[in-house]
């Protein structure tokens, strides 16, 4: 099912992309990496399975914590707005 949900996500943003408003790309931006990070979790809890049964491989990546740090803002922008908080990029 997420597969589901991240492969219409990125079909409307591509749709966006030919004249629909901006918001609706936010929004749609924000579902896409909300997928991500759900797919990520699973993948987490898997390693974990892994990790019990002694069959983890661990490849060290780099991560863009800038990146990570706006698509946060981005998700929790919403719920800012609504309790009266504004969100500000430094």
């Amino acid at each position: 099912p997420l597969s589901t949900i991240g492969l219409s996500a990125q079909l409307l943003l591509d749709l966006q992309e030919a004249g629909a408003p901006l918001p609706l790309a936010q929004q749609l931006g924000v579902i896409r990496r909300s997928v991500d990070r759900a797919n990520a979790l699973i993948n987490d809890l898997l390693d974990v399975s892994r990790i019990e049964s002694a069959t983890l491989a661990v490849e060290p990546a780099p991560l863009d914590a800038a990146a990570l740090l706006r698509d946060l803002a981005d998700e929790f922008a919403p719920i800012a707005r609504e309790r009266g908080v504004t969100l500000s990029q430094a």
